[in-house]
């Protein structure tokens, strides 16, 4: 098998060779251009040949195309690709052209838009069949895929045919015209006798009747509408098929009678398939023509017969199947195309056009080609020519290859044959096909001409056709050469989109072209329109007016723009702030938040808008519109009977909107009777108490803390659920509450008085219950009622503030007008806010103004009132101002009442520009987070870190909201933020370069460390000058040097006195000249020009001069060398002492009063300040000693001892803040009556003081409890002391004293001693103190005590409701005690037992 194929490939090659070089390489014509020359097409960067698809397999279309692709391949050199397509069905070429992959598969023709590989096809009827998919494939893209060039040159018909003998014949014999279907009507003529009989017509050669497929190409039910012949139709069966009463013909019903009478009318087949016996039943009933029809194969018998018998036949033309026949087509009645259509086929049919389509891409990708196609133009004479010399080329391949059928040929041995035919006529019509080549300049419709990239406006030698582009147009033009085109630019206000177009369009209404060559026209922007058509420019619509949509074509396109409306019909007006402009005529909408209200008629609105309260009050909508249940400007009332609720709107009151108003009594009933049983767990539980205040100062911060948060809420920030809900919450500390429920919305004055007069109702109440308290005989102190109120206003003070504060927080609207921003109906200084104001300067000078300063005057008097006894009973009335903070930070107290009030003015002060209220709310929080951290200042350590917490909340606060902060339009804080910032960046560097520049100064310019230098010998008075230093300190600032305090290196004390000294002291005791120190000290002042004072203690005389003179002999060698060492002479020293002993001094007796004292001590520190910086500070009044709570006791005859005792008083009452008492006599003990403990120094010799004696027992007459301190002097007695003084009693005082005095000693010595050390540095100093202050306990249960064993009255005395500061001291410092305050209590408890028995 595989030889026989190779052969005839071979036989084949040597045929093509002879016949058909083209297919071999070679050319056809001799100017042919060789094949290497030749080109493909290019389509988007690809490169292919040209695509012909060859759609029938028939001689008469296929020499055509075969003629083009020889003429495409060597004229114009393109290389090309025949598809020589095995199906006979017209719409396979189309989608072969449109760029589908399987064009022949219907159902799955694979058409995805690729680029196409076929590019023209020749010869393809456009028929019912055709047309559908034609249309279909022309919708695959806008514009279409095909072009449909022309027709080929020649009609195909078909119909019934007669044959030339026989016409010829009847035509010379007897002028019948065969040819014409009118000679065929039996009815007038039967020309039977013109043909053969049925019989004489093999019926072996014939397909029987039941065989035919195909007859009815429609419904048949339309052949038998139209004819009526149902006798002629066989209905039995599948297919319904022309009934054959012999088997083989079809008789028409004007012969069926009688079957001699009919002419044989023969027509083809293919297979089973029969050509045109609908047709020819049709006619034959509609004309009665006598007619029979049969059916033979139309390869073989059926041209058998028609040579050799006279019959009728069906055929079509052109065609070489019959030969030179002369056979002519009997003509009917012109087409009639709806008949045909419906199915009446009585008409002649349809002559089919051979159409030329093309690829729309083929203009661009060989436009020469296209050309030839527009000219190429193939007569039927010429077609048969090509068709006699294909088939003499085909018999020779036949012969070739052995073969007697066209059909066992190949596609390429039959195209072979095609081409060679093709070009045997090309080769003998070289005039004919020539005028179809066209010229390079001879351009077309679409296309112009083009050299070296531009177009050209008149023909030139070299020019080319190329395909006009968007934005131009063909135009024709005529020369000496003939007609050809040019591609000229549209002018302004015309375009075109598609290239290869013979015009350019106008631009329609609402577009517009301005330039040359546009290939669209441009729409109107926004705001523009045109009314015209081929437009260059838009014309603009008025001020303020737009159009809705592009394009406008019409001036009533513009309405007024978004953002303005429509004010009297033709004028657009800005949309006022708040509203929301759509455009158009519309009304405006107030937004979200604003209220508006329509100041005009309908026509000619003018709206004023308001901002509201909450916008939750103002909903979106028409002017004027609430929410539920609101009324008045901006919405800002709910309507009498109703109250707000969370979404803005409101409902009817019920028990729970009354919550408010109820909550004052309640709070008033059940606060008071609180403060009560708080007073009685005060006065008789320490740790409870304590535990109290603990509770209370915790929850004053909180309550601090969210009136911080109640002046935040008023910020301009959007605040969102759940904060908003809690937030809003929080107006009812300042009572920003709405009265609707019970006074009506436009009730004003009366709001606002009630709420500045509900402090004064709890005071009033509270003040009744106090009377009520002292009538049923269970009194509270005044000091409680005070502490009560000053706790609420102090805690109150930022909800005080907000509420005087509230008629000034007036707030800009969007109209330009203010507003109040709680109450958004009252207009700021208009008539409803005058009385408003009125009522706020009274409340500003009754709540803000008076609690402030008097915080600040209680504040300036407290350190004089802690240096003096009367004040510390003062003091006790103003515990909720001084009791919540170290002593060291009394002050605090208006620090906190100042930054309280500060936040409360920030949202009013700041209404204006909401910009800057959180930064400086922000800038506020961080300066008391600075100054809590510095100062730590509450006595109790968690409060301390709850402070700090509850700030850094705030803060964090601040930072969470800021992006929510409302910025209107009309609220332009960007200067005032910008200048802050300015500040703010420019005040960093200048306070860096001064604290530069301070530091450097400071460094540099010599300068005093101490302002003034105690030199004293520490013996003799150590303790004093220790009492000097805490008494000008009590009074003021001063820089004094104590060596116990300040000394680390004794060498350097010359040093310290020569450079950072200001002025010496000179502490004169009877030792001080006689030590080597301090003879070096006052030396080394008296060289560097240091000022000295003299200060005399307790009568000191100042040594001669003789003494003088001798000084160095109170020295040893060694203390003399030490001196001259630091260049301090004997001669210096001598010196020295003369000028001391001839200045002025100060003379002290350590036997004076407190207050002598403490005035001579500030006459020496202002001496030694001197003029740089004199002060004068008034002496405080020790106070009575009936209200001293502790008794002070020491010998009187020691003065160290009693500068030791004056220092334990000053640093008790400092730490304690009550009242003490130095008692230097029994009188002073007897009158203690409020004295509870008693404070006993133990210090050398104190047990022989007789004067000491007899306080001791005075103070144990009294039941006070001893608090033993030892100095370190003190030596305890041997154990029979207490039987000497029994038995002797006390030297100077009787012996009958003896025994109760031996008790008194006894009760005294049996408690342990707490160590004080005078002479020690003031960090120890401070620390034994504290540890003395333990041992007091809770000095109220004491004092009740006492008053009950003295006196039958139950009278309930009820502490301050805060814990006093003692209790508090005991809190903290339990934990210090340790084992030795343990073993006191034993040592204390033992020795009451042994007391009592003694006693009795």
């Amino acid at each position: 098998m595989c030889g026989t194929r190779t052969l005839r490939g071979a036989v084949l090659s040597l045929t093509l060779l002879l016949c058909a070089p083209s297919g071999q390489g070679q050319s056809c014509l001799p100017d042919a251009i060789p094949v290497h020359l030749r080109k493909n097409v290019t389509a988007n960067g690809t490169s292919f040949p040209l695509g012909i698809w060859n759609a029938h397999r028939k001689w008469q279309l296929a020499t055509p195309t075969a003629a083009f692709q020889i003429l495409a391949e060597e004229l114009l050199g393109y290389n090309v690709h025949v598809e020589v397509a095995d199906t006979m069905l017209g719409q396979d070429a189309l989608y072969a052209l449109a760029g589908c992959e399987r064009p022949t598969v219907e159902g799955d023709r694979g058409c995805n838009g690729q680029e196409t590989r076929m590019h023209v096809s020749i010869g393809i009827y456009l028929d019912q069949e055709v047309l559908p998919h034609y249309d279909k494939v022309q919708r695959f893209k806008m514009g279409g895929v095909l072009d449909d060039l022309q027709s080929l040159g020649f009609m195909s018909q078909s119909g019934i045919y007669v044959g030339g003998p026989t016409m010829a014949l009847a035509e010379t014999s007897e002028r019948l015209f065969l040819d014409d279907y009118r000679n065929y009507d039996s009815m007038y003529l039967n020309p039977k006798h013109w043909f053969s009989s049925m019989e004489n017509i093999s019926r072996s050669m014939l397909m029987p009747c039941h065989m035919w497929s195909g007859v009815f190409v429609g419904n048949v039910s339309q052949y038998l509408y139209f004819t009526k012949d149902r006798d002629g139709v066989n209905m039995s069966g599948g297919e319904p098929s022309p009934r054959c009463s012999d088997g083989y013909w079809w008789l028409a019903p004007a012969c069926r009678g009688n079957s001699s009478s009919c002419i044989p009318c023969l027509t083809g087949a293919a297979g089973t398939y029969v050509y045109g016996a609908e047709e020819i039943m049709s006619k034959a009933v509609a004309w009665s023509m006598p007619m029979a029809l049969a059916a033979a194969d139309a390869g073989t018998s059926f041209g058998q017969i028609v040579t050799q018998q006279s019959v009728l036949f069906y055929f079509w033309e052109p065609d070489l199947t019959l030969g030179n026949l002369g056979h002519r087509l009997i003509s009917f009645p012109e087409f009639n195309e709806q008949r045909w259509a419906l199915g009446a086929k009585a008409t002649m049919a349809q002559p089919l056009d051979h159409r030329i389509l093309a690829n729309q891409n083929l203009n661009v990708l060989a436009p020469d080609v296209r050309g030839l196609l527009l000219n190429m133009e193939v007569d039927l004479p010429a077609a048969l020519e090509m068709m006699v010399a294909s088939v003499r080329a085909m018999a020779v391949i036949l012969a070739s290859l052995g073969l007697s059928e066209m059909d066992a040929l190949t596609s390429q041995e039959w195209w072979g044959a095609c081409w060679q035919g093709a070009c045997d006529w090309l080769q003998q019509n070289r005039d004919t096909w020539q005028a179809w080549m066209p010229l390079k300049s001879n351009c077309y419709a679409g296309q112009g001409m083009q050299e070296g990239g531009q177009w050209l406006t008149n023909r030139s030698q070299n020019a080319t056709c190329s395909a006009c582009t968007p934005g131009r147009y063909s135009a024709l033009l005529e020369d000496a050469y003939g007609a050809t085109a040019v591609c000229r630019p549209c002018h302004p206000g015309t375009s075109q989109v598609k290239p290869m177009s013979v015009s350019c369009d106008y631009c329609p209404a609402g577009t517009k072209a301005d330039h040359w060559a546009a290939t669209r026209c441009e729409k109107c922007p926004q705001g523009q329109y045109q009314d015209e058509t081929a437009a260059t420019e838009c014309r603009s619509c008025a001020d303020d007016k737009t159009t809705t949509v592009l394009a406008a074509a019409s001036e009533m396109d513009c309405i007024c723009r978004a953002g303005r409306y429509l004010w009297n019909l033709t004028e657009c007006r800005p949309c006022p702030e708040g509203m929301d402009c759509p455009g158009g005529s519309g009304v405006p909408q107030q937004l979200r938040g604003f209220w508006a209200e329509n100041l005009g008629t309908e026509a000619r609105s003018r709206y004023s808008v308001y901002s509201c309260r909450d916008p939750a009050r103002c909903p979106q909508g028409p002017p004027g519109r609430c929410s539920f249940g609101r009324t008045g400007r901006a919405c800002a009332d709910c309507f009498l009977g109703y109250a707000s609720d969370v979404d803005g709107s409101c409902r009817p009151c019920d028990a729970l909107s009354l919550w408010p108003f109820l909550l004052l009594p309640i709070v008033i009933l059940g606060l008071l009777p609180l403060l009560v049983a708080a007073s009685i767990l005060v006065s008789r539980a320490r740790r409870v108490a304590t535990s109290i205040f603990i509770v209370c100062v915790i929850f004053g911060q909180l309550v601090v803390c969210l009136q911080s948060l109640e002046a935040i809420y008023q910020f301009e920030i959007a605040w969102i659920d759940p904060a908003k809900a809690v937030l809003s919450s929080l107006a009812l500390f300042s009572l920003d509450i709405e009265f609707s429920c019970i006074l009506d919305p436009q009730s004003h004055v009366v709001e606002y008085g009630s709420q500045l007069l509900a402090y004064p109702a709890v005071l009033l109440a509270t003040f009744g219950f106090w009377l009520l308290a002292r009538w049923a005989k269970r009194p509270i102190t005044f000091n409680s009622f005070v502490n009560l109120h000053g706790v609420l206003l102090v805690a109150l003070l930022t909800a005080m503030s907000l509420t005087v504060m509230r008629p000034f927080q007036c707030r800009q609207n969007p109209n330009g007008l203010t507003t109040m921003a709680t109450r958004t109906d009252v207009l700021c200084w208009g008539p409803e806010h005058g009385p408003l104001v009125v009522l706020a300067a009274l409340g500003i000078l009754a709540y803000p103004v008076t609690i402030l300063s008097s915080i600040a005057f209680l504040t300036w008097k407290y350190p004089t009132w802690l240096r003096s006894g009367k004040g510390l009973e003062v003091l006790e009335k103003y515990n909720f101002l001084f009791g919540r903070f170290r002593p060291e930070r009394y002050y605090c107290g208006l620090l906190l009442s100042g930054h309280n009030l500060v936040v409360a003015l920030i949202p009013a002060a700041l209404v204006s520009v909401p910009a800057l209220q959180v930064g400086i709310m922000g800038i506020v929080v961080c300066i008391k987070l600075a100054a809590q951290s510095l100062l730590w200042p509450w006595r109790v350590e968690v409060a301390n870190y709850n402070d700090l917490v509850l700030s850094t909340a705030l803060l964090i606060l601040l930072l969470l909201a800021s992006p929510m902060l409302r910025l209107e339009q009309n609220q332009d804080g960007s200067f005032l933020v910008a200048a802050l910032l300015t500040g703010v960046l420019c005040l960093l560097p200048l306070v860096a370069l001064a604290a530069a520049c301070l530091a450097a100064s400071l460094r540099l310019r010599p300068q005093s460390k101490y302002d003034a230098f105690l030199c004293h010998h520490k013996a003799g008075a150590g303790a004093l000058c220790r009492f000097i230093k805490l008494i000008v300190h009590k009074y003021g600032r001063m820089n004094i040097f104590l060596d116990s305090d300040e000394l680390d290196d004794l060498a350097r004390i010359f040093e310290i006195v020569s450079s950072d000294t200001r002025c010496l002291v000179a502490v004169l005791t009877p030792e001080l000249l006689q030590r080597m120190w301090c003879a070096g000290e006052l030396t080394s002042a008296r060289k560097h020009g240091i000022p000295i004072i003299p200060l005399y203690c307790d009568g000191y005389a100042f040594p001669d001069a003789e003494s003088i003179n001798n000084i160095q002999s109170v020295w040893t060698e060694e203390q003399q060398y030490t001196l001259t060492s630091h260049g301090i002479s004997m001669e210096d020293i001598k010196a020295t002492y003369r000028h001391l002993s001839a200045r002025k001094g100060y003379a002290l007796s350590r036997h004076a009063s407190l207050e002598e004292q403490e005035r001579l001590v500030l006459d020496v520190a202002m001496a030694a300040r001197g003029p740089r910086g004199a002060w004068r500070a008034e002496v405080a009044p020790q106070g009575a000693v009936g209200a001293a709570r502790i008794l002070l006791c020491s010998t009187e005859l020691e003065p160290e001892a009693i500068s030791t005792v004056l220092i334990l008083q000053q640093m008790v009452q400092q730490q304690l803040r009550i009242a003490t008492f130095r008692a230097r006599g029994l009188k002073d003990i007897a009158a203690a009556a409020s004295a509870s403990f008693a404070l006993v120094l133990l210090s050398k010799g104190v047990l022989e003081d007789p004067d000491f004696a007899l306080r001791v027992g005075q103070m144990r007459a009294q039941g006070l409890s001893f608090v033993p301190v030892n100095d370190g002097t003190f030596q305890f007695p041997a154990p029979d002391f207490y039987q000497q003084v029994e038995e002797g009693g006390v030297a100077g005082l009787s012996p009958n004293l003896g025994r109760s005095l031996a008790k008194a000693y006894q009760a005294l010595l049996g408690i342990l001693a707490l160590p004080l050390t005078p002479h020690a540095s003031s960090g120890i100093l401070e620390r034994q103190v504290t540890q003395i202050c333990q041992r007091f306990g809770n000095l109220d249960d004491l004092l009740e005590q006492r008053t009950l064993s003295k006196t039958a009255t139950d009278e309930v005395c009820v502490a301050d409701i805060s814990m006093s500061l003692t209790d508090l001291d005991d809190l903290e410092l339990d934990a210090q005690a340790g084992p030795q305050q343990d073993l006191s209590h034993e040592a204390e408890s033992e020795y009451s037992v042994r007391d009592d028995l003694w006693y009795t």
